[in-house]
């Protein structure tokens, strides 16, 4: 009987005891974390949302979760993800961390496209394969973000995306221009634009016949022709490994605007939701904010946010002036431009929140001054 009450009291201190212990110690990393990068009413806030989130995952995928956390809070704090959006970005950030064996670069990365586009959990999956690719071969995250919205955009099948890729890269290494080498990978992949049966697509670049055509192949054999491809595949990306460098150049005439004008025309748009390469009413984004204040099309303007900042550049906030570019780092330790807004005055400045909309900050706020990485004059 001393025996059973002995096993009894075990069996209630690991039931109760140990999963007590163990959500103290997940809330202490998720608050560490949530402090590391997060501003204030966000700690306060986002806690019990990622603690609930993390606590309705299996118990193999703690620790992969706390190591996401760290990779995604930056973007999702900094432009203020709402909480069903933290859910969705964040599951799927998860799932492709553990499941899918996708690099923490890449999660980081797809983190950020997730303010903009839905994905599934395989869509999430293909797509961070083509980022991977992509960044290997050193395309920046902007024009990156342009492929990704294009291809969903034009209904393209997960696999079709990659064969758009495969097309695109080779064009990119050769003209050094994103719209001309997306353009011709759109041309060069109608036929396989809708697909998703990778075999298919893998066929159609790197079979050597149309004897090779998956309705004339046995089941039998396609699994070693599919690793065939997949070799084929892997030597294609390590050919193109940091051989695509994109430039572009940014031409704004003067602006008509005064300083007063630019604040009003800013001010008047607050809380204008985010909207992916918008100035419209309804939607705006960092390309938005400048195609704003410049009267110069989007169309005309850069993907890639360091452009900006090509020349002119102003390392002290300071010396900053109504209608000046300020680019910041969602994180503070890896100091990766992330966000363009638009300074106003008195340290005050604009930019695009996902929550929020095109929202007002401070320069002087500790969260921002720390991410700030250096102004530059658009404007002449």
């Amino acid at each position: 009987m001393k025996r059973l009450n002995r096993i009894l009291v075990c069996s209630i201190f690991i039931w109760v005891y140990y999963p007590a212990q163990a959500e103290d110690a997940l809330d202490t990393k998720v608050k560490g974390l949530l402090t590391k990068h997060c501003n204030l009413p966000q700690q306060e806030s986002m806690q019990p949302t990622f603690g609930a989130i993390i606590k309705r995952m299996p118990l193999s995928t703690f620790e992969d979760a706390i190591r996401v956390l760290d990779l995604t809070l930056p973007q999702i704090c900094f432009f203020d993800y709402p909480g069903w959006l933290i859910d969705r970005a964040f599951n799927l950030a998860v799932y492709g961390f553990h499941e899918g064996d996708l690099q923490p670069a890449t999660v980081k990365k797809m983190s950020e496209f997730m303010r903009s586009i839905s994905l599934g959990k395989q869509d999430y999956i293909a797509y961070g394969r083509i980022l991977e690719n992509l960044l290997s071969s050193g395309v920046a995250k902007e024009y990156i973000n342009d492929f990704i919205h294009t291809s969903i955009n034009e209904n393209y099948g997960t696999a079709g995306a990659e064969a758009l890729a495969h097309y695109y890269a080779i064009k990119a290494a050769e003209t050094k221009n994103h719209e001309e080498s997306l353009k011709f990978a759109l041309d060069e992949t109608k036929v396989c634009k809708s697909q998703y049966d990778r075999f298919y697509v893998l066929n159609k670049l790197y079979g050597e016949t149309d004897e090779t055509a998956p309705k004339y192949v046995k089941a039998s054999e396609q699994e070693k022709m599919q690793k065939e491809f997949e070799e084929k595949n892997l030597e294609f990306w390590k050919k193109y490994r940091n051989k695509i460098r994109l430039s572009e150049k940014l031409a704004i005439k003067k602006t008509a605007y005064t300083d007063a004008d630019i604040v009003k025309i800013l001010n008047d748009r607050l809380k204008t939701q985010y909207g992916y390469r918008m100035n419209k009413s309804f939607g705006l984004d960092a390309t938005g904010l400048v195609s704003l204040i410049s009267r110069s099309p989007i169309d005309s303007l850069p993907y890639d946010l360091d452009t900006y900042c090509s020349s002119n550049t102003i390392g002290s906030v300071g010396s900053l002036k109504t209608g000046d570019v300020v680019l910041f780092s969602a994180s503070t330790s890896d100091r990766e431009i992330s966000a363009l807004g638009v300074y106003t005055e008195n340290s005050e400045f604009v930019y695009v929140s996902v929550a929020g909309g095109l929202i007002q900050a401070n320069l002087k706020d500790s969260y921002y001054k720390n991410r700030f990485i250096k102004g530059c004059r658009i404007l002449h």
